[in-house]
């Protein structure tokens, strides 16, 4: 069983052949990122002139977010599977 961080953003159908490509905690941190580029705090605070460990930080706390969201799915995913019993 893949581990919930490499779970596949987009997986094939069963049996089909390709690349999975990113991963879902890469994706959601890559929907975090775009939520912060289009909101005002961050053209604010985080331009290009942005020093590299304000992006580095950034970068981390878009991952931290990820990561919950992922734990609070899997938390779920769980609760429904007691659920069922």
């Amino acid at each position: 069983m893949l581990n919930v961080n490499d779970t596949p953003a987009f997986p094939h159908p069963s049996g089909a052949q390709g690349c999975d490509g990113m991963s879902l905690l890469d994706y959601f941190a890559g929907q975090a990122l775009a939520g912060a580029w289009a909101s005002q705090w961050f053209a604010d605070h985080c331009s290009r002139e942005g020093t590299p460990s304000m992006h580095e930080a950034l970068a981390a706390n878009l991952y931290d977010m990820a990561d919950a969201m992922l734990a609070e799915s899997e938390q779920r995913r769980r609760m429904r599977g007691k659920e069922d019993l």
